[in-house]
């Protein structure tokens, strides 16, 4: 069952330079330099308006492992993390102070259970691509400004992109969103990277978090699949 199964954070792996090793325990470690891309498919219901487009390039800028967009809620325009990590919406309370109590908790960045507040805002949007009315989370992002030095106005979460095709090209600092049919699918003629994948990987979207089953040490756990953390992440009580 689900229920029995533990939830794990996983990073995105995306740097460019990243370190790999050939076979046997003494093996060379090298740098491969190969383009990295992300491609995930949802299939779901969204609050935005993308009649405009099928096909979406958005910019990206990479502060050390973040992923970072530049998009305006209502009339401020700024920095966002792409995170995959959280399920929705979430504003830096720092600059966006009004909201009510959601009367939940939930663990800040020191593990500490701390109250959710909750706001609203009236309109997003990133690029062509606008949502109205949209939910948010207020949380403490100053851990993330100080570390990295940018002003961050909060995290894009996963429910943001339930009707597209996500295709994170690190390489050329491009986020392609590729507007999904009614069968969930994204004709060929509008796809932008052609190259098959090397890999296929499937998951499960539960509650706005993409999970993927992994073996380790001969356990199976699942792992959360967060573009957002820095570093991969295990829960300190693994069974």
């Amino acid at each position: 069952a689900l229920a029995s199964l533990l939830l794990l954070f996983l990073m995105f792996a995306c740097s460019l330079g990243a370190m790999a090793r050939t076979s046997g325990p003494g093996a060379e470690v090298k740098k491969e330099h190969s383009v990295v891309n992300l491609s995930i498919f949802y299939s779901g219901d969204s609050v935005n308006n993308c009649d405009d487009f099928k096909t979406l390039v958005i910019p990206i800028k990479r502060i050390q492992n973040l992923i970072i967009i530049e998009a305006r809620i209502d009339t401020i325009i700024g920095n966002f993390i792409l995170d995959t990590g959280s399920p929705i919406l979430v504003l830096n309370k720092t600059y966006f102070r009004k909201g009510w109590d959601a009367n939940l908790l939930a663990a800040n960045a020191g593990g500490t259970a701390t109250p959710v507040m909750r706001t609203r805002v009236n309109d997003l949007a990133i690029r062509e691509l606008f949502f109205e009315n949209l939910p948010a989370d207020l949380n403490d992002l100053g851990h993330i400004e100080n570390h990295r030095g940018i002003k961050i106005l909060g995290l894009l979460g996963v429910s943001l992109f339930t009707s597209f095709e996500m295709v994170i090209d690190v390489h050329k600092s491009v986020l392609y969103l590729h507007k999904l049919d009614k069968n969930g699918m994204v004709p060929e003629t509008e796809r932008i990277v052609k190259s098959e994948p090397t890999l296929h990987v499937p998951f499960k979207l539960i509650r706005n978090t993409i999970t993927i089953d992994v073996m380790m040490a001969g356990k199976k756990l699942v792992f959360c699949v967060d573009t957002g953390a820095e570093a991969n992440d295990l829960r300190n009580r693994l069974p």
